[in-house]
């Protein structure tokens, strides 16, 4: 019986273990990646800025031309268009309402979703032609 009980607060503490082990590795990698960045960043802002953006736009740039390959140039197109009608829209009704001009914020409301069913519906080649 002592046997078991030593046994059972053996793999207790194993687990806890585990488990410091775990959240301590988390941590030094994660100052191992942030240590440095953050150094750049305060030592070098507008080099660390232009860097950033450089991904950043890399990134944007190889996502689409993975999209274009993917699915086609119309196709990706009429996603990106939906894509920024709904967000400026957005974007521009909540700039109407922080203005104090909500009576606008309805008409882009409808504007948004009329310009969204368009692109959305009316564009799309009927089964009977």
């Amino acid at each position: 019986m002592i046997k078991k009980i030593v046994e059972g607060y053996g793999n207790l503490f194993n687990t806890f273990g585990k488990i410091i082990a775990l959240i301590l590795a988390c941590a030094a990698l994660g100052a191992a990646f942030v240590f440095p960045l953050w150094k750049f960043a305060t030592e070098a802002p507008r080099i660390y800025t232009a860097v950033v953006l450089v991904i950043i736009a890399a990134t944007a740039v190889f996502l689409c031309a993975r999209k274009i390959i993917d699915s086609g140039v119309r196709k990706f197109i009429f996603g990106i268009s939906k894509f920024l009608v709904i967000t400026l829209g957005i974007i521009l009704c909540v700039k109407f309402v922080l203005d104090g001009n909500r009576i606008l914020a309805v008409p882009t409301i409808i504007a948004i979703i009329t310009l969204y069913g368009i692109l959305s519906f009316g564009f799309k080649k009927s089964k009977s032609n």
